[in-house]
């Protein structure tokens, strides 16, 4: 009789070991997919939003087309949508790059960071004034930077809240074959559209 107890102890722990480890191996994969598609859409906004923030300093267009990528709170506190560093220029072509290095986002939080590294390889404008009467200007250095991008999310929607400075001026880190990004190939700038001013940090 005991033994038909024992035998049915141990059937029962068998089949509950089994079922928590397979709830187990359920949870961690749902998990891990969750981290994809979370790191997926945070890559897109990362990416377009610095490249379309980089577009808005150098070509003076609307800062409401930032809205879909960036806190209203980080829009209207970046100092360099404001600045109007490129005022005196029209920029014909640019090249611009942002490369991700590494990221840090969970599935049951609220908060993710990405560490990028945003460069840009070439600026090519003309001088707004042309008159004899206007005085010379020098095209302002863009300052290459390494950031903490950090995302916040709004109402199930993530944004970018805040931008790190982690390093200026990054070294470029040798590549054992040529770098096709580096060669210079600047890419035409979008239409200009009418400033409307608000941003944010060490860029331009």
């Amino acid at each position: 009789m005991r033994s038909k107890y024992a035998i049915a102890r141990r059937s029962i722990w068998y089949v509950l070991r089994a079922v928590l480890v397979a709830a187990a191996v359920l949870a961690l994969a749902l998990g891990l997919f969750l981290t994809a598609m979370n790191v997926s859409n945070l890559y897109i906004l990362a990416t377009e939003g610095m490249e379309l923030r980089a577009k808005t300093i150098l070509t003076h267009s609307s800062v409401l087309d930032l809205t879909p990528y960036f806190t209203e709170g980080f829009i209207n506190g970046d100092p360099s949508l404001t600045e109007g560093r490129y005022d005196g220029f029209t920029i014909k072509t640019y090249n611009y790059r942002i490369d991700v290095e590494s990221f840090s986002a969970w599935p049951w939080s609220d908060t993710a960071t990405f560490r990028v590294t945003e460069r840009m390889l070439d600026i090519s404008a003309v001088q707004t004034d042309t008159s004899e009467t206007a005085a010379k200007l020098t095209l302002p250095k863009w300052t290459d930077a390494r950031y903490d991008v950090v995302f916040t999310k709004e109402d199930d929607r993530w944004y970018i809240s805040m931008l790190r400075v982690v390093e200026l001026d990054p070294p470029v880190e040798a590549k054992p074959t040529p770098d096709m990004g580096l060669l210079n190939t600047a890419s035409p700038a979008p239409s200009l559209s009418p400033a409307v001013s608000p941003s944010a940090s060490p860029t331009g």
